[in-house]
């Protein structure tokens, strides 16, 4: 049990909202990305009943490339998508950061600093005792989390103000939690899982958990997981990405091959060409990297998708970014489109940007839901506990039901 914003009418009061304005970034410009719009229907409403909002995000990571310490470039962008202006402070925990939440009138919004350039955010050891948590529990009346996309996170942002303030749901956040409860219900079968994209390690506690609780009744491989998929069947793949640390992932899939649907041929870039290659033959070829799935491999995925009843795809099929390798990513998503009586959840990450691309008219409905979360639904769908959704729970149990 855990309160949502239908549960508690919040007006006059301080909020402080986690959202989740992660961008991605080019040349040091952040690019807007859905979340902006998402995330708007929890700050407006908030707004309409006179609340002073104070917004709390991240953008990439210390020593990453995407990482930028201030989010001016996001108040910009989310107040175009508001239509009424978010103030932007460069600071979070400061005396003058402070003064300036507190000048706050109602019905107006502030986002504060990188939660990221404070290193009390990430270290669990500091997750509830920091001044982050300590100063803010004493300012705001209310915390609302609306990004379930870091809710696998136990950081301080996410869990810290759990036993301080009432928690809530976003918008946001429940729509999120709604659809993918509904996912992992699957009670509309035959489900399948494509998975893909690029990185695998976080797909393999999901394969394993699904196949061994009959979660899904088929996982389909595509992108680099598929690559590695064909290694487990016995396939010599010469694909130039696998290194050492991958021959452990291979181990785990060799145990779980048999529930594994895997290309029957492939897509490489030849003298700059895309060539078409069944399987059997990438023993020929050395150095080579998979950018796709096959076209042979496209019509026997399709057929699975046709005849699912529930559908979960995760990460591109291969480099959709080079229109010589988007096939497989733009026809399986298709393919996924057309079947309109079965409930289909885009994963969010690349694979929801690749949607955007192809068919950007596609829209969130009953049986169609598009995800802003990535990791988090993997990690729920395997399974694990989010530590986001066991804040909110744990809150009700201290703020409410004991009351």
């Amino acid at each position: 049990m855990y309160l949502s914003l239908n549960d508690l009418k919040i007006k006059d009061s301080f909020v402080g909202v986690r959202v989740d304005l992660n961008s991605p970034v080019i040349n040091g410009k952040i690019l807007l990305n859905e979340r902006f719009y998402r995330h708007s229907k929890t700050i407006k409403e908030l707004i309409s009943f006179n609340n002073k909002v104070i917004l709390f995000t991240h953008q990439g990571r210390k020593g990453k490339k995407d990482y930028l310490p201030s989010l001016e470039q996001h108040a910009k962008l989310l107040s175009k998508v508001l239509g009424f202006e978010v103030y932007y402070f460069d600071g979070l925990i400061e005396e003058e950061a402070i003064e300036f939440v507190k000048s706050l009138e109602p019905g107006e919004v502030v986002l504060m600093k990188n939660l990221r350039y404070y290193d009390f955010e990430t270290k669990k050891e500091q997750v509830f005792f920091n001044p982050f948590v300590r100063i803010y529990s004493s300012i705001l009346d209310y915390y609302v989390l609306d990004a379930f996309s870091v809710s696998h996170r136990k950081h301080s942002s996410v869990v810290g103000f759990s036993d301080k303030l009432i928690n809530l749901a976003g918008r946001l956040f429940e729509e999120e939690l709604i659809n993918v409860l509904k996912l992992k219900r699957a009670e509309e079968k035959p489900s399948v899982f494509i998975l893909g994209g690029e990185k695998v390690e976080d797909l393999i506690d999901l394969i394993i958990y699904s196949i061994e609780n009959n979660t899904t009744n088929r996982v389909v491989t595509t992108g680099f997981l598929s690559v590695l998929a064909l290694e487990a069947a016995g396939f010599e793949t010469n694909d130039e990405r696998i290194k050492k640390e991958h021959k452990e992932i291979i181990n785990i899939l060799e145990n779980y091959i048999e529930h594994l649907e895997i290309p029957s041929d492939v897509a490489i870039n030849l003298n700059g060409k895309r060539l078409d290659i069944k399987v059997e033959k990438l023993k020929n070829y050395e150095d080579i990297e998979i950018l796709d799935i096959g076209k042979n491999t496209i019509k026997e995925y399709s057929k699975i998708i046709k005849h699912s009843k529930t559908i979960y795809i995760k990460g591109p099929a291969g480099f959709f970014e080079d229109p010589k390798f988007s096939l497989g990513t733009k026809e399986i998503l298709e393919a996924v489109i057309k079947n309109e009586k079965a409930f289909r959840f885009i994963g969010g990450g690349h694979i929801s940007s690749a949607l955007r691309e192809f068919f950007p008219n596609v829209k969130n409905s009953k049986n169609f839901y598009i995800s802003v979360s990535g990791g988090a639904v993997v990690k729920f769908l395997a399974g694990k506990t989010l530590p986001g959704l066991e804040a909110l729970k744990n809150s009700y149990i201290k703020f409410i039901s004991k009351n």
